[in-house]
């Protein structure tokens, strides 16, 4: 890897996509392969401490398909990978743009973010990232995303992390942290396999709601969780 495709993925992977996306920027503009099924996650979003734009993509194509999409569009981009995610970049115009892609095994699925940032604006806004502040978490969790959405005057927070813990350890932890603050259970299961799990939780007009996924491989235990405050 050399060392711009390295900085790159630094860059947008180790400070977890820290982007910006200025007024000049269309979000509409943006490269978007036909093959993909793609949408814009919202259109005010604070995303692990930027202010920014997004798209979300998944695909039945492969990272080599996308690949190949974006080097016959652009011609030469950068390709770096860290850990389970392969980012493909290119700079244009002073605007950095970037491809975050992983495989979903499970689902077997290709998927992850599409976004631009102006380049002068990213080096500027420097932003100490505290990801999942606030949140509870079992030991050896890892944070992957932290995002801050409003649309309509409701407000939602979804954050995507990991660990290595059972589904049955994490629905039991995060039930007992939520019921502890005053959260009403409404809805908890767990799959036939313990592979997967789901919790659903209320605090008046608030939502609580978590998704858990176990790989059968490496047991790692994947959440999705998505906090709702009307």
């Amino acid at each position: 890897m050399d060392k711009l495709t390295k900085n790159i993925t630094l860059m947008f992977l180790l400070l977890s996509m820290q982007m910006v996306c200025a007024d000049s920027i269309d979000i509409n503009k943006l490269i978007v392969p036909a093959f993909v099924k793609a949408q814009i996650v919202s259109d005010s979003m604070n995303m692990n401490g930027m202010e920014m734009g997004i798209i979300q993509f998944q695909t039945n194509r492969s990272f080599s398909d996308l690949l190949k999409y974006y080097q016959d569009e652009i011609g030469e981009v950068k390709v770096g990978e860290f850990e389970n995610w392969k980012v493909i970049s290119w700079i244009k115009n002073q605007k950095l743009n970037t491809v975050q892609v992983t495989y979903d095994k499970l689902k077997k699925i290709t998927h992850g973010f599409i976004a631009v940032s102006d380049l002068p604006e990213l080096v500027k806004n420097k932003v100490k990232v505290d990801l999942g502040h606030g949140f509870p978490t079992l030991k050896d969790s890892v944070f992957i995303n932290d995002i801050n959405a409003t649309d309509l005057n409701k407000k939602s927070r979804t954050i995507w992390l990991s660990n290595h813990s059972s589904i049955k350890s994490n629905l039991d932890f995060y039930t007992q942290q939520y019921q502890h603050t005053g959260w009403i259970l409404e809805q908890k299961s767990m799959g036939p396999h313990s592979d997967n799990g789901a919790l659903m939780m209320r605090k008046g007009a608030d939502e609580l709601n978590l998704s858990l996924t176990q790989n059968s491989i490496t047991k790692e235990t994947y959440l999705f969780a998505v906090i709702v405050e009307k």
